[in-house]
């Protein structure tokens, strides 16, 4: 059995979510509410940034950066990163078998999260795309104040 088996349904937000996301302009996505720091590009960005770091820096033990806001400077390469580590991520877990998600790493210094003693690879997967849902949900919060209405789940 792969590793992909546990993470059928991975995409089925994003499925739903970034056909609207995509449409969104500029301005929709740098636009800020008052009293709050980020906006919709950034809550991407940093979705995307924290899957790579995970995936590549912490389970393949990778020496990396993930992509900077300098290079992601347009609505194109913000999606075109997404994507692109979300294929990354799915073709590592279809490559591996499923026993891989038992394997433990160590959080290295950058991770904001409670510490957790010898996490395994399954919960360190686990935690990325509750981090992403979790984002997403601000992003269409942050449609809706905007007068958008945000995608249906």
């Amino acid at each position: 059995m792969k590793a992909i088996e546990v993470f059928l349904h991975v995409n089925d937000l994003r499925n739903r979510f970034f056909p609207a996301y995509k449409k969104l302009t500029e301005e929709q996505l740098e636009w800020k509410t008052e009293g709050y720091k980020n906006n919709i590009s950034f809550l991407l960005r940093h979705t995307a940034q924290a899957e790579d770091w995970f995936l590549r820096g912490v389970i393949q033990q990778e020496k990396m950066m993930p992509r900077r806001k300098r290079e992601l400077d347009t609505r194109d390469k913000l999606f075109d990163y997404l994507e692109w580590t979300r294929e990354n991520t799915l073709s590592f877990l279809e490559s591996q078998d499923i026993s891989i998600l038992q394997e433990t790493r160590q959080l290295p210094e950058g991770y904001r999260g409670e510490p957790i003693e010898n996490p395994t690879i399954g919960w360190i997967l686990h935690r990325v795309f509750q981090h992403e849902v979790y984002h997403l949900g601000q992003v269409n919060l942050m449609m809706r104040l905007q007068g958008i209405e945000p995608p249906n789940m």
